[in-house]
């Protein structure tokens, strides 16, 4: 059972559909986007439209705790598979 499942997981890391091999790239861009925003675009942004739009209302605020929390876990996957490669352990 665990060998046929093995090889399932085989053929759909090889997929090309988004949608079968996809989903872990696109957490990791959601995360990466959200922390972007949260640490980058958001404090320009507010900065800009207070300074030269003289705009004092509120910007959406992003939560990162639960996104840092993935990205970070999903980082920390990704550097043991590194050294899974690096040491020699890992299969192709």
């Amino acid at each position: 059972l665990a060998k046929g499942q093995i090889e399932v997981n085989k053929i759909e890391a090889a997929s090309s559909s988004i949608f079968v091999s996809g989903g872990r790239p696109f957490v990791v861009w959601v995360c990466g986007f959200a922390l972007a925003y949260a640490s980058i675009i958001e404090p320009i942004a507010r900065f800009c439209a207070r300074v030269f739009l003289d705009y004092s209302g509120e910007f959406p605020v992003i939560d990162t705790m639960l996104t840092l929390q993935i990205l970070g876990g999903l980082l920390g996957l990704g550097a043991m598979r590194m050294n899974e490669k690096l040491n020699g352990v890992a299969s192709k």
